[in-house]
Formats: C-alpha cells, sequence, structure tokens
C-alpha cells in the first residue's frame, strides 16, 4: 500500500513540474514574441514620424 501511494506522488510531481516547465517555456516564448511585436512596431512609428 505504501509503495503504491510513492509511486503516485511521483507520478504527480513528475506530471505538476512538466505543467509548470510547459508554462514557463509558453510565457518566454510569449514574452519574445511580445517584444518583437513591440520593436517591430515601434520601428515602423518612428519610420513614419521621420
Amino acid at each position: 500500500m505504501e509503495q503504491i501511494k510513492n509511486r503516485n506522488n511521483t507520478v504527480k510531481t513528475k506530471i505538476m513540474s512538466g505543467i509548470k516547465s510547459t508554462i514557463e517555456t509558453v510565457w518566454a516564448i510569449g514574452t519574445s514574441v511580445a517584444g518583437a511585436i513591440a520593436l517591430t512596431s515601434n520601428k515602423k512609428i518612428n519610420e513614419q514620424q521621420n
């Protein structure tokens, strides 16, 4: 009984850390995409002003 409980905890921990790293990856990609969009839109605005 104790072994099954431990195995379930290990699986749960692995799943949770997997989800966490997925979220961090998505967040990092989202941030860099947002940064790229901000940079390009700033360039376009600057070009229009000149």
